[in-house]
């Protein structure tokens, strides 16, 4: 039984042709990225130690210049983290490669949690006659990715970052584009009728 749910013509944007080509360019930058995906894994890597240096600065200033920090403590716990943020971002900033290690297994560490908690849950599906297997081939999915992951390192942190925002940059441009061509399949039976 194939159950589609209609599409809602007014949600999307106007243009099928915008969102058609934002998904070509999408897909086209994925290859691209799977191709270089040390390179897309330094990047993401030094953006995020960025993003901590920015975030850092920020709370610094909001605990020192702040009015909403009032007492002693609440000043000095935000002048912590901050300094922490801003050490972190440092330190990614300036060593992306042990950077981008440290992420690595701690994707490997998420991928691992989410593959138990997916096995547990659907073994939970079993016990109470629900659908569970396709839950488990996730999970278990989920756990072999760890271990690839894991049992590739240290040179797994250099690629994989970069190769997984590259397979999201495919698979988000590839749903664009079917979005698109079914918008323009409706506009036409629109038109049509």
């Amino acid at each position: 039984m194939n159950a589609q749910v209609p599409l809602n013509i007014q949600e999307l944007p106007q243009s099928w042709r915008t969102m058609l080509a934002l998904g070509i360019l999408m897909v086209i930058l994925g290859i691209i990225g799977m191709g270089m995906s040390f390179a897309l894994t330094i990047t993401t890597v030094v953006f995020f130690g960025a993003f901590l240096l920015v975030s850092g600065c920020m709370q610094l200033a909001h605990a020192l210049f702040g009015k909403e920090v009032q007492q002693w403590q609440g000043k000095a716990m935000h002048t912590i983290v901050a300094i922490l943020y801003i050490f972190g971002g440092l330190i990614t900033i300036f060593n992306p490669i042990a950077a981008s290690f440290a992420l690595t297994a701690v994707l490997a560490g998420v991928f691992l949690g989410l593959g138990v908690y997916r096995i547990y849950v659907a073994l939970e599906r079993r016990r109470q006659n629900q659908p569970w297997g396709t839950l488990v081939a996730v999970g278990v999915a989920d756990m072999l990715i760890a271990a690839i992951i894991m049992m590739g390192m240290p040179w797994s942190a250099l690629w994989v970052l970069g190769l997984l925002i590259a397979v999201e940059l495919v698979m988000n441009g590839a749903m664009l584009i079917a979005t698109a061509l079914e918008k323009r399949k409706q506009e036409q039976q629109t038109q049509g009728a």
